[in-house]
């Protein structure tokens, strides 16, 4: 379970991203959520966060000067950072710190967050040895499920899609640089390539798609042809 810092000083965002995100079925858990940067500090060197979300302006303590501060004092959590259109100096400077991803408060979307966390998992991942198995696999799996739910595609991802994704990922490390998550990332990107197109199409009804391995194998054979969805949508 990869535990998540939350340090938001306005109360209507700091509940909205609490309450967007099916937390459990993203492999997370918010350990704190807290309104000002004093006691996102104080928290973090408590409970040691992988992920730190944090608000760039903030009471007691800004955003920047909390990532310097957990920097040192040795802590390197993953960092997502909220900002204002109008904070490109502040931005600059968190982009030195070494933020993974960045949400504008007056436009961020249930799907923007999702997708914040998905590349804070890969960062995380990519600094890990990774779990033995298809670990990464099932738990990307179940954040692609929970990142295209939003846009009412439904996804179900068999045993034997997992095993062909795990497959596919083995056979890529052996004839290329091994890249961690980021290749595991581009492998489902690929495999949903042409259902994350048509995603969020508002012309386009809620649907269920199977995937099963010839799913995965089909779209993955690097042959550019058709494939008939229909035979796996239910």
């Amino acid at each position: 379970m990869i535990n998540v810092l939350i340090s938001e000083d306005e109360l209507l965002v700091r509940m909205g991203i609490l309450s967007m995100i099916n937390w459990e079925g993203m492999g997370m858990k918010v350990v704190s959520c807290v309104s000002d940067g004093l006691a996102a500090l104080s928290d973090a060197l408590k409970l040691r966060p992988d992920i730190v979300i944090t608000d760039i302006v903030m009471p007691g303590m800004d955003g920047i000067s909390l990532l310097g501060a957990l920097r040192g004092e040795g802590l390197h959590p993953t960092c997502i950072v909220i900002t204002a259109l109008h904070q490109r100096q502040a931005m600059e400077r968190a982009e030195e710190l070494g933020i993974v991803a960045c949400l504008v408060k007056a436009t961020m979307t249930q799907r923007d967050i999702m997708a914040a966390l998905m590349a804070a998992c890969a960062h995380i991942e990519d600094k890990g040895a990774g779990e033995s198995g298809s670990a990464d696999e099932k738990r990307l799996a179940e954040q692609y499920r929970a990142l295209l739910a939003v846009d009412k595609v439904m996804l179900t991802f068999e045993d034997s899609a997992i095993q062909a994704i795990a497959e596919a990922a083995c056979t890529a490390n052996e004839t290329s640089e091994d890249i961690g998550a980021r290749r595991l990332h581009a492998i489902f990107e690929q495999i949903l390539e042409d259902v994350s197109f048509n995603a969020g199409d508002e012309n386009m009804p809620p649907f269920e798609l199977k995937i099963n391995g010839d799913y995965v194998r089909e779209h993955l054979s690097g042959e550019n042809k058709p494939v008939d969805m229909r035979r796996f949508i239910l």
